[in-house]
């Protein structure tokens, strides 16, 4: 397993940090590091070639990947259409409520990533003014310098992340997410007796919602044993409460930020959100609308389920507290809309 991202040889820059010192963190699985790759690839290829628009680019896009996956690490969510700096600054909240070395206490420190945020924020509009990613009717002048100072802040930051995640990160549910979000095959079973030898009732409440959304997503792909196992066995019934919440929030909002889920995975869902308390059924499905309000519907959630799944929503907003009743039925009429919309369009 190489430890950077960046192959070949030569100076990407005299005065520009390289790409190749980035160095894979152990929390990340081979799915995310191989996207973080390829953007360390691409950034030393415009590099050498003084390419400075795609260089300021894909820094812009380095950073992007890297925060979407803080975020899905520490066990939250977010929309596919969520702007960079919501994006930036949700994980450098996530990676500041982390128990772990640095940035939990010692101001100094937190000063420091506080002004590489502000950096990394900057590349965003660097990027809008001089990098790829719009097209442009008329050309405009960038300096190596331009690339340069994107470049640098970008990997810095991106250098401060990758370690800062392997302090928080609890190596317990790290293959199992692993497993789940790739292409391993899960008997009737495997998924709960996992779970049972992790002690899945002792884990720290971010880890344990982290596990719960990668089990809620996995089902929303049509695995039937992680949903029996995962959503409906009766070890989910000793789980945390952020178990629970996760995979709500999991059932409906897959690793890309976009909405997808079944008929299945939806009922399970809702019968997870029954455990509930009232407090925690409001904020759980308050925050998967307010993802999927600024989220796309994902290709994979076929139109024709969509109104099923719709009046699944609508079934239990029909027995909910009014405040839960208006939250279930927004996210009913968002999906369905969805699905309307596009017939409309011919889609």
């Amino acid at each position: 397993m190489s430890s950077s991202g960046a192959e070949g040889s030569g100076d990407e820059s005299a005065s520009t940090l390289s790409p190749r010192r980035v160095e894979r963190p152990r929390s990340l699985n081979d799915t995310q590091w191989q996207v973080v790759s390829n953007h360390l690839t691409r950034l030393a290829a415009a590099l050498r070639t003084g390419d400075h628009e795609l260089a300021i680019g894909t820094a812009k896009d380095l950073v992007e990947t890297v925060a979407k996956i803080v975020i899905e690490t520490r066990g939250q969510t977010f929309g596919s259409r969520d702007d960079f700096p919501h994006l930036v600054n949700t994980a450098h909240v996530a990676l500041g409520r982390q128990p772990g070395q640095g940035l939990a206490s010692d101001p100094p420190i937190r000063d420091i990533a506080q002004a590489m945020k502000s950096a990394v924020l900057a590349v965003g509009d660097i990027r809008n003014t001089h990098g790829t990613g719009h097209g442009r009717a008329a050309p405009v002048l960038v300096l190596p310098e331009h690339a340069e100072m994107a470049t640098d802040a970008a990997l810095v930051w991106t250098c401060w992340v990758f370690r800062r995640l392997d302090h928080v990160v609890d190596g317990r549910t790290s293959a199992i997410i692993q497993d789940l979000r790739g292409g391993e095959t899960f008997s009737r079973g495997d998924l709960w007796r996992r779970l049972q030898s992790i002690h899945i009732e002792s884990l720290e409440p971010w880890d344990a919602e982290r596990l719960g959304i990668a089990v809620g997503q996995r089902a929303s792909r049509g695995t039937f044993n992680v949903l029996e196992d995962g959503m409906r066995s009766t070890v989910v019934l000793s789980a945390p409460i952020s178990y629970r919440t996760g995979v709500f929030k999991g059932a409906f909002l897959d690793p890309e930020g976009f909405v997808r889920t079944t008929e299945a995975s939806t009922r399970a869902a809702l019968a997870l959100l029954d455990t509930m308390g009232g407090d925690d059924q409001l904020a759980t499905a308050t925050e998967v609308l307010n993802a999927a309000a600024s989220a796309e519907i994902s290709y994979a959630f076929p139109l024709h389920e969509r109104p099923v799944v719709a009046a699944r929503l609508r079934g239990r907003a029909d027995h909910a507290e009014p405040n839960l009743s208006i939250v279930l039925a927004q996210l009913a009429d968002r999906i369905e809309s969805s699905g309307n919309a596009e017939v409309t369009a011919g889609r």
